[in-house]
């Protein structure tokens, strides 16, 4: 909780006032005041923080490294993301996936086993007592290969004349490279 209590007190010649706000959370306490003397006006002003145990040697979260922009992991393979963060202790950490929130306190994110719905935009958001930061967001995609939509085609044509034979159509991403075979010899690829 963070505590912050200001409050000045202005005075002129003719009116004085006094502006204060406080806004909530607690640890140590600092308080400043100053008099000021303008035309033969005494002005006072007295400023308190208190902050959750907060030390001038206190580190707002950095991170020490970023992740990649995109990766990309096969279906049904692990995936561990961490949140490579630093400064003063403690630390928490939340991960963020398309906008949804799926854990809190935690370095890294596990996934056991990839499929289709885990792919996306994931970002870590790290705080302590002095800040927050938002991690630059790492797109993952996951690599998959459905079955063949059509099953066995024969295809028959006469001596000498030419065929085009269609690559079958299958479901994947990303899109396959497809490599032809005839009598068990792959064919090498023509600009034909």
């Amino acid at each position: 909780m963070f505590s912050m209590c200001i409050t000045l007190w202005r005075g002129s010649r003719r009116s004085s006032s006094i502006h204060s706000f406080t806004l909530q959370q607690s640890v140590y306490k600092k308080q400043k005041e100053r008099k000021t003397e303008r035309n033969g006006v005494e002005s006072k002003s007295r400023a308190q923080a208190t902050v959750p145990h907060m030390r001038l040697d206190d580190v707002p979260p950095y991170f020490k490294t970023e992740p990649v922009r995109s990766q990309l992991h096969l279906e049904r393979n692990r995936l561990v993301l961490t949140c490579m963060a630093e400064g003063s202790w403690p630390l928490e950490f939340k991960w963020i996936h398309n906008s949804t929130e799926l854990t809190r306190f935690s370095l890294e994110y596990l996934i056991p086993s990839l499929d289709r719905s885990h792919a996306g935009f994931y970002r870590c958001i790290v705080r302590n007592r002095v800040g927050a930061l938002l991690q630059r967001r790492t797109e993952v995609q996951v690599a998959f290969m459905g079955s063949f939509e059509e099953g066995e085609r024969t295809q028959s044509v006469s001596q000498g004349e030419g065929a085009v034979v269609p690559a079958p159509r299958i479901r994947s991403f990303p899109q396959p490279q497809v490599t032809w075979f005839r009598d068990g010899r792959k064919i090498p690829p023509s600009s034909r």
